[in-house]
Order: C-alpha cells, then structure tokens, then sequence
C-alpha cells in the first residue's frame, strides 16, 4: 500500500465520514484498476454530500473509463444540474454523448460551452479537438450540414488548424462545391505547407471536376518532392488511362504497386487497365488476377461457416454489393433484376457504397427488400453486418472496379459468393465461387481455365438491358453523308482502333465519325485521337467530338445523329451497344479470345443480329463499308432494329430473373448438398 493511501486511510479510520479523504483514495483505486473499490468509496461519498460536483464527475470518469457510457451520461448530468456552466464536466458529457451516438446534443453542449467561455482561456482553445472530432463523426453519419458548422467552430477557435480546413474541404469536395473546397485545401496547405495528403486530395479534387491538367500538375508537383508517392502515381496512372495514354499510365502503375503493393485500389485499377490493349494475352491478365488475390488471401482470415438447418426449406437472402446503384452502367443491368424478383422465394438485400445517390437509386432502392448505406464502413464492418443480415448467396457488381468491396468478399462473409456483371474477367480470389457469364462471352472449356470460379451460364447472354428513364422517339440522321460513331469511353479508344475507324472514313467519302466520351473535350484527350486521325491523312473536319452528356435523355437522343455505329476493341462497349441497339443504330463488333471482346457478340446473338459480328479488323472494316452502301435501308431498318430488341431475351427482365434465380435455387442446393 502507498504512502498516500496508506494516510487517506488511517484518516478515514479516524472519520469515516471525511469527503476529500474518500475521493482521494478513489482517485488511488482508479489508478490501480480497483475499480469496484473506486465506486463504493465514489457512492459513500455522494451519500454524504450529494451537491458536491467532483464526486458526480468522478463517478462519471470512472464509468466512462470502464464503458459503462450511459451510466457516466446519468453522472455528468447530475453534475450540471448543479453547476450548468462547468466547463470541464460538459466537455467529458459531450465526448460521452459522442460514444453514444447522440450528435445533436453533443454539438448543442459544445455550442453552450462556447457562449460561456472568454476567448482566451484555456478552456475555449481546448474545444478545438473536441469540434474536429465531433465534425468527423457528424461526416460519418452523412450529416454534411452539421459536420460543416463544427469545422467553422473549429476554425473561429482556432483559425491556425489546418485539420478543420483540410476537414471541411473533404466535405465540400463530397458536395461538388468546386471553389469553396479548394479554398478551404488552400488555407489549410497555407498553414501546413507541403502537407502530403492535402495536396493529394487538391489534385483529387481537380481531377474530380474534370481539371485534368490542374490535376496532373498537382500530382506532379507531389512526385517533384517525393518522386516515389505511390497514390500520386496512381492517380497519373487512372487520369492517363482514362484519357487513352495507355503506357504512360502503366509506368505510373508499376512504379505505385512498387511502392505500395497493398493498396487495394491501384491493384484493381491496375487490373482494369490491362484489358484496354492487346499487350497482354488473357492467360497473362489471369496470372496477374492470381498474384493479387493470393496476396490478399494469404493476410485475411476467412469467417467460419454458420450452420444451417437443411430439413427446412426457406426464402433465401441474397445480398447485391455495388458502388454504381446510381446513373451508371451497372444500374441499367441489374434493375430488371431487382424489379422483377420473386418476393415469396427471395429476400434481397442490397448494400450500397454509391457516393451520391440520385433518381436512378430510389427506383433501385424502392425495388430491394433491404437497402443498407454501407459508404462509411470498413470492410470488416461490411462483412459483419452481412453476416449478421444472414445472407446466403452474395453478389459482387463490381469485380476489380472502383471503389470495390473484394477485401470484404475475401472474407467469406456468405457460404456462396458470385461475381457477376460489373467487370469483364475473374476476381482471382477462391472465396469467389462463382461467375456468371454466357457460352459466347466466355466459351468453354477455353475460358474456364483462366477464372478462380467456376462458370455459371444460365442463358444464352448474361446481360438484360432496361432503359430507366424516358427514352427518346427514334428519328433519322438527317445529314446527306453518312454518320459513324461511337460513345465507347476515351480508355477504350486505342491506336487500333482509331486506325480501323480511319480506314473506314477514307473509304466513305463526306462521311462523317461522331465520338462522345467524358473527358473527350480535354486538350491531352484531343490531342491524341485528332494526332492518330491525321497520322491516317484524316482531317479533323471529318470528326465530331462531344464531351459526356448530363440527361440521359439526351444521351440517348444523341443516338439519332448517327447511322451505324463502331464497337471498340479488345474491350467492347456494352451499355453503349445496347444503347446504340435500342435507339434503332447498328453496331459492329470485332470478336476476340476473351470476355471484354466477345461482349459484344454476345448482345448481338441475344438479339439475332450475328451478321454485325466479324472475326478479323478487315472484315470489321469490311463490314462498316457494306452497311454505309445500303444507308437507306439501315436508316429505314431502325424502328425494327428496336422491335426486336424489345422483343428479345436481353429485354426480358421476367424471363431473365425467373432463370437468374432457379440458378440461384440450384446453387443453393448444391451448398446444402455438398455440406
């Protein structure tokens, strides 16, 4: 026993009833753990002297050490009743009010705390923590607005904190508030010059808005002091990807992943990457798949199995994970799905990391049994709350694309796991049994060799296309040369392919190419396709170039300003084909060895126009020239050209689900069978 509690007690022995004695060999017991010691001696002492204050805070400090929130909540409170303009009590009330979840009242005590404490003391400045802190947890819960107002208190109590600038910069970067976002970056890089991850996200933010060459001037400028970055490598790399720079973009890769082979987003990025040219052969891009996965399997621990009941038959839970339940390519696919799903056999579950949600969410959302916002959770978090949803098969939307959840998928949250839709090859990982896909997508037995699932191929193509918004009224090109064109994005458009589309004009005389791409009102992204164009003796007159549309309604409508359109290779279009299909314009594709470009075939077998398939780029060229001679007829074909999309299986959102969810059925059986 210590010399002070050794004195505090013989004090108590001579009056038991001395206040400052309990407290003080409370304060000792706290110290040494005892805690149920340290509470007996808090109580007797409040029993004694229930309007003293410190021994309410104390008692509430000792459950708050302890994690015993709500009871420390009780304690603080009875301390303010006492004295409500104590600054240190409310300051521990409003951290305990943040463990539990109680936001609003946090920031109205903090406010509180403010009105009643002068500038320059001690106790104002020590709120900035407190504010920062409570402005981060109000961003984790998407309540942007009150995140805002406590990085703005932040900052009055301490205009020197780079942290609240740097805060509230995020935030409005997340509400697309292009100047006052940098602003905010600018003043906090002002007080924290050099600061790496504020200068990252400036260059985010730039090339977020489109800012391309801002956006490459701020990565370079980060490598210029650290020439090893691997996130500013990365970001070059997915800026120059996007613009066509292929192997500009795979230096950037390569020096990234050098320099931080664990990041999950330039792996996959990295491996979207590969299928743009034909540098890699589809057993390379597998290997490569592999090395990543096995990584990743080898450092995360998988969940083990939950036992089911096999005599009893039941609704089964599927669970839909994607980062595009918005305007994206994957929603036009997966929406029949959802709306047509068969309510008395499946419950669906969808877990959405979407950043923004819009009009096309809430058609999505409306349709799900179960919609869970899972943008803040960790991967951990994610896999803990699809284990606790009791999900049986899981489905992952997104392969290797952005903003991915395949660290989640890795470990075996569910007993059956599929990929299916969102990217065009394997995810590499064994926790991932399944892939869907179709017999002309992915032939056998060639294409199984080089996917980690097994493949699943339900019906004659693994796409069903649903337009969600109003669609425009075909009408005919009224230009009297021909229109060829092409929405595919920039990534996709390679020197080869712009070589072919060239050939094709020089052949066509006052022909004409329309392209339509985001970024393709970028001077680097003009750059490179008009240079392409004019090392084939194309002039630039001979081009139109539009930049990404906002309404899809005018995407689409865009659609009737072309004749015939060009598929891009290797990696073909899909929701550009279907769209192209559905406004009545005929597509040609180039058929290759893998799935991103044989796609393309697949959409238009489903539909019965094989004709528009060809096996070499002669014969694509071959091709383009003998649709654009018989212009008349492909302009007067496209009502019909509609009709039977309308009426074929890649519309057919009933019969696609029906088949999609006996699959489901089978597999499940298959599990139960094989336990």
């Amino acid at each position: 026993m210590g010399q002070a509690e050794l004195l505090y007690t013989k004090v108590l022995d001579k009056d038991p009833d001395n206040i400052d004695a309990l407290r003080l060999l409370a304060a000792i017991a706290i110290a040494k753990d005892r805690f149920d010691n340290a509470e007996e001696l808090l109580k007797k002492a409040i029993a004694l002297s229930s309007s003293t204050l410190m021994l309410h805070y104390d008692l509430g400090m000792l459950y708050f050490k302890q994690n015993l929130v709500d009871q420390a909540i009780l304690c603080y409170k009875r301390a303010l009743l006492i004295d409500p303009l104590d600054a240190d009590t409310k300051r521990n009330y409003v951290i305990a009010l943040q463990k539990t979840g109680n936001l609003s009242e946090a920031l109205r005590q903090l406010e509180e705390i403010l009105t009643m404490t002068p500038d320059s003391s001690n106790t104002y400045q020590d709120l900035y923590p407190a504010f920062l802190n409570l402005g981060l947890l109000f961003n984790e819960t998407l309540k942007r607005s009150e995140a805002i107002q406590c990085y703005r208190k932040a900052i009055d109590i301490n205009p020197k904190g780079y942290e609240a600038y740097s805060n509230l910069g995020l935030i409005l970067k997340d509400l697309g508030q292009l100047k006052e976002s940098e602003s905010a970056f600018q003043k906090a890089l002002a007080i924290k010059p050099g600061h790496r991850e504020i200068s990252l996200n400036i260059g985010i933010l730039y090339k977020e808005h489109g800012l391309i060459e801002q956006a490459i001037a701020q990565f370079q400028n980060i490598l210029f002091h650290n020439d090893k970055d691997p996130l500013a490598h990365y970001h070059l790399a997915n800026i120059l990807t996007n613009l066509g720079y292929h192997k500009e973009a795979s230096n950037h890769y390569e020096i990234a992943l050098s320099n931080d082979r664990q990041d999950q987003f330039i792996n996959s990025e990295y491996l979207l990457s590969l299928h743009y040219e034909q540098s890699h052969s589809p057993q390379e891009i597998h290997n490569k798949h592999k090395e990543w996965a096995d990584s990743i399997e080898k450092t995360t621990p998988c969940f083990s199995r939950r036992q089911e009941n096999k005599s009893s038959p039941r609704t089964l839970r599927i669970g839909y994970v994607s980062a595009n339940f918005c305007n994206h390519s994957v929603a036009f696919f997966i929406a029949p799905v959802l709306i047509n799903h068969n309510k008395k056999d499946f419950t669906v579950i969808c877990y959405s990391d979407t950043p923004t949600n819009d009009a096309i969410t809430e058609i999505l959302k409306n349709n799900a049994d179960i919609w869970r916002d899972t943008r803040r959770l960790s991967d951990l978090q994610i896999s803990d709350l699809i284990i606790n949803d009791k999900i049986d098969i899981l489905i992952d939307l997104g392969g290797h694309t952005y903003n991915n959840r395949l660290q989640a998928f890795a470990r075996k949250p569910a007993p059956v796991q599929i990929t299916y839709l969102g990217y065009p090859d394997t995810t590499g990982l064994t926790s991932m049994n399944y892939r869907i896909t179709d017999d002309i997508a992915d032939p056998s037995p060639i294409a199984d060799g080089i996917h980690s699932e097994k493949l699943l191929r339900p019906l004659k193509c693994f796409l069903c296309y649903m337009p969600l918004e109003t669609r425009p009224t075909i009408t005919n090109n009224k230009s009297t040369g021909i229109t060829f064109g092409s929405f595919s994005h920039l990534a996709k458009i390679n020197d080869t392919v712009i070589d072919a589309w060239a050939t094709i004009l020089a052949n066509t005389p006052e022909s004409k190419l329309l392209l339509k791409s985001v970024n393709l009102k970028q001077p680097l992204a003009q750059q490179r396709i008009l240079n392409r164009f004019r090392h084939n003796n194309i002039s630039e007159s001979r081009l139109i170039l539009e930049d990404k549309l906002p309404d899809i309604y005018d995407h689409l409508n865009l659609y009737n300003s072309i004749d015939i359109a060009l598929d891009t290779f290797p990696y073909n279009g899909t929701t550009t084909t279907c769209e192209a299909l559905w406004m009545g314009v005929p597509v040609i594709t180039l058929q290759g060895d893998s799935h991103v470009s044989r796609v393309g075939s697949s959409i238009l077998s489903s539909i019965g126009c094989e004709e528009l398939i060809t096996k070499s780029i002669d014969k694509y060229i071959t091709k383009a020239l003998s649709l654009a001679e018989d212009i008349h007829i492909v302009r007067n074909n496209k009502v019909s050209l509609q009709n039977r999309m309308k009426t074929s299986q890649l519309t057919d959102g009933p019969q696609f689900t029906t088949a999609l969810e006996t699959m489901y059925q089978k597999i499940w059986q298959s599990y139960m069978r094989n336990k």
